[in-house]
């Protein structure tokens, strides 16, 4: 019994090396998990971390994109050139015919800066808006045009043609401006 004692041990020996090598290799591949899994918690804290961020700021993000007419969320919206401010296309059309009906200026309906020259599109703002409902961050508010009667171009005296004026037109309506 004695051989087969040594014979044991001795296979013991052998197989306990192998042993000890594939334990080595799974707790090194332990390690590497346990440090990929840390690394994708603290990114998913973050992550977790803008949201919260974001969270608290879609309120404010959304009371910037309502009409100040309306209190909708934009729609076509353009802009007054003279004040900045910007508004719905449909409300801004709704805003100058009462005006003319009632036979006063135009005029901004926040600030009652005198509208002079016609509204533009706000290209920034409805590219904004074209990406948040696409993202589903706000939802889109249907509007639908209302009969409306008049174009802008009924509501101000035509543009000035500044190709065929040049610059010195520009700079006499920059001037009157101050």
């Amino acid at each position: 019994m004695t051989k087969e004692k040594e014979m044991y041990e001795r296979k013991c020996a052998e197989s306990g090396g192998q042993v000890h090598r594939e334990l080595h290799a799974v707790k090194e591949r332990l390690r590497e998990k346990n440090t990929q899994l840390r690394v994708a918690r603290e990114q998913s804290q973050k992550m977790l971390s803008i949201v919260k961020k974001f969270e608290g700021k879609h309120k404010d993000l959304a009371i910037t994109l309502l009409c100040g007419v309306c209190c909708s969320t934009f729609d076509k919206p353009d802009i007054l050139v003279y004040c900045g401010h910007s508004f719905s296309r449909v409300c801004l059309l709704q805003w100058f015919e009462q005006s003319m009906e009632q036979d006063l200026l135009h005029r901004c309906p926040l600030c009652r800066t005198p509208v002079n020259c016609v509204p533009v599109p706000n290209y920034a703002l409805q590219f904004t808006l074209d990406v948040l409902f696409a993202s589903g961050i706000i939802q889109a508010e249907c509007k639908i045009m209302p009969d409306v009667r008049l174009p802008y171009d009924l509501y101000f005296h035509a543009e000035i043609d500044w190709e065929d004026e040049g610059d010195s037109g520009r700079e006499e309506n920059e001037d009157t401006r101050m």
